[in-house]
This record gives structure tokens, sequence and C-alpha cells, in this order.
């Protein structure tokens, strides 16, 4: 029977806390104070930590599949504005130039390069190929026979 003198509602509380931030229970027992035994006899004894315990581990495993699909999502955007063209790098140049009476004058003049694909986009969107060069993909035109007129 597990003994209650160190199990309470505001160790519970700062456990799922350290648990929801980090994913971690060795973190979230040293947080509250306690050993790693009685940690996982609570877990095993008591259900409502059980329970707490558990929604707090899935709420740190849902916040970093939220973080990991909106990584995803931003670096699809970027590849789909760079293959489309809309995507640039801003360069920025300073030239110094000495005027006749020994002044230097400081220019900056600032130029917008189109970013070109890289290989690795191209595959990200037609997908691998099996063999660099021989890809997975192939362009076939048809052009039609002009007619063949026998009266002439």
């Amino acid at each position: 029977m597990v003994k209650r003198r160190k199990y309470s509602p505001e160790r519970v509380e700062v456990m799922c806390d350290v648990l929801t931030q980090t994913g971690s229970d060795k973190l979230a027992y040293e947080a509250a104070g306690i050993s790693a035994d009685c940690f996982y006899r609570w877990l095993s004894e008591i259900p409502e930590f059980h329970e707490q315990i558990q929604a707090a581990r899935e709420e740190f495993f849902n916040k970093g599949k939220q973080v990991v699909f909106d990584r995803i999502t931003t670096a699809e955007a970027y590849i789909d504005r760079v293959i489309q063209g809309k995507e640039f790098q801003v360069k920025r140049f300073t030239e110094t130039t000495t005027l006749a009476n020994g002044q230097q004058v400081l220019k900056e003049r600032i130029e917008e390069v189109q970013l070109k694909p890289n290989y690795w986009m191209l595959e990200r969107v037609l997908g691998k190929t099996a063999d660099s060069s021989t890809p997975d993909y192939a362009i076939e035109i048809n052009l039609a026979e002009p007619e063949v007129n026998e009266d002439e």
C-alpha cells in the first residue's frame, strides 16, 4: 500500500507541468523532490496519479507533433515559393569611393536575386529518382504525321 505522506496535489501538479514541457519522467520526479522508485510506485499503485501523468505525457507528445507539422508546412511553403519564382534573396553591397578632395563616400547598393530551386527541392516535388541519371518521369511528345495527298 502507498504511504501518502509525500503524495500531494501540489507535487502531482509540479510533475505534470514539467512532464508536459519536457516529456521527461526523471526531470518531473526530481522537480517534485521524490525518487524514481517513489514515482514509479505511485504510477502503479495510485490510479488517479497514473491518469494525470499519462495525460501530461500525451499533451507533450501532441505538442511535439504540432511543432513537427508546423515546420513541415513552413518548409513546403518555402519550397513552393522558390519553385514558383516568388522567393528572393536580398544582397547588400557597400562601396567606398574617395572624392578628389579626399573625402570618402559610402554607397550602399541592394540587389534582389531570385532563388533558383536546388536539386533536393525538385526531388521533394517530383519525387526521388532511383538512379540520378535516370529520372522517375518521362516526357513523351508525339507529333502528328502530315497527311499525304495521293492526288498530287
